[in-house]
C-alpha cells in the first residue's frame, strides 16, 4: 500500500473544518470544508500559512508525516457522513495529481461533495479532475511574473508560465460549471495597477459568472519580510477595482471568522 505525505493539523491528519464563505456569493450556504493537505508543493511561498516553505531533502513539506493511502479513502467516508465538502489542499493537490482524481472520483460515487485549492500551475490537473468538482480555489500570486517569482521563490521564466497556467485553470474550471474563489494574497507593497491587472485578467479567463475573486490580507509571518496591507487601504482600491469591473464578484478575507470575510 502506498503512503502520502500529508500535513497534520494540530497533531491530527485531516482534522481541519474551513468554511467556503465565497460561496454565499452565489447564494449558497458557506459549506463545512475538511481539508485534505498533502505535504509536498512545488512552489516556496515564503508567507505560506502552512509552512510549505520548509522542505525536507525528500521534498516534503517540513512536519509533514506519512499515511497510507486506503486512510484517505476512510476518511473520505467520515467526511461524507459529516456532510462536509472533501476539500483536496496542501502543499498542492498538483503533487499527487493521479491520487487527486482517484479520491475525487471515489467522492462523487459516494455521493460527496468536492473541492480543491490548487495554486493554478497545472492545466494538466484541471482538465483530468473538472468533472468531479463542485468548487475549486485557485491562486494568482501576483499580476506579472517579476513579482511572482519574488513571491514563490521560482524562476522568473518559470513564474511566467506558472501565472499563465493559472488564468487557463480558471478558464478550464469556470467554462465546465465549476464555481471557482480566486484567491490573491495582498501585502503592503501591493498596488492598484497590481490588482486592477489581475481583477482584467480574471475577467477575460473563462466564465465570469462562475468566478468568485478573495483578497487575503497578508498576516505577518516568522521568516517572511512582507508587511500587512491596512484593510482600509485595501478596501479603497477595491472599491476602484469594483468600479472598473462591476461584474466582477469580489470579497476580502481578514480572518476565517464569519465576520472577516466582507463581501464588495
Amino acid at each position: 500500500m502506498s503512503k502520502i505525505f500529508i500535513l497534520p493539523y494540530k497533531g491530527e491528519i485531516i482534522s481541519e473544518i474551513r468554511p467556503a464563505y465565497f460561496l454565499k456569493a452565489f447564494g449558497k450556504e458557506p459549506l463545512p470544508m475538511r481539508i485534505f493537505s498533502f505535504g509536498k508543493c512545488n512552489f516556496n511561498c515564503e508567507y505560506c500559512k502552512r509552512e510549505g516553505q520548509w522542505k525536507n531533502k525528500n521534498g516534503s513539506i517540513l512536519h509533514s508525516v506519512q499515511v497510507e493511502e486506503n486512510i484517505l479513502y476512510k476518511k473520505i467516508d467520515e467526511t461524507i457522513s459529516s456532510r462536509q465538502v472533501i476539500r483536496l489542499s496542501g502543499g498542492d493537490p498538483c503533487m499527487y495529481k493521479r491520487l487527486s482524481l482517484k479520491m475525487l472520483k471515489y467522492a462523487k460515487q459516494k455521493g460527496g461533495i468536492t473541492s480543491i485549492a490548487h495554486n493554478g500551475s497545472s492545466v494538466e490537473l484541471a482538465k483530468t479532475i473538472y468533472p468531479y468538482l463542485d468548487f475549486a480555489s485557485i491562486d494568482v500570486k501576483a499580476s506579472n511574473a517579476a513579482k511572482f517569482a519574488e513571491l514563490t521563490g521560482l524562476t522568473e521564466s518559470k513564474s511566467e508560465k506558472m501565472l499563465n497556467n493559472s488564468y487557463k485553470v480558471q478558464k478550464i474550471l469556470s467554462e465546465n460549471g465549476v464555481l471557482v474563489d480566486v484567491r490573491t494574497c495582498v501585502f503592503a507593497d501591493t498596488t492598484i495597477e497590481d490588482l486592477l491587472i489581475i481583477g482584467k485578467k480574471i475577467q477575460e479567463s473563462g466564465n465570469i459568472t462562475n468566478k468568485f475573486w478573495t483578497i487575503r490580507l497578508y498576516n505577518e509571518i516568522k521568516g517572511s519580510n512582507k508587511k500587512t496591507l491596512k484593510e482600509e487601504d485595501a478596501l479603497k482600491m477595491l472599491e476602484i477595482v469594483k468600479k472598473e469591473i462591476p461584474n466582477l464578484k469580489i470579497g476580502i478575507r481578514t480572518k476565517w471568522e464569519p465576520e472577516g470575510f466582507i463581501y464588495l
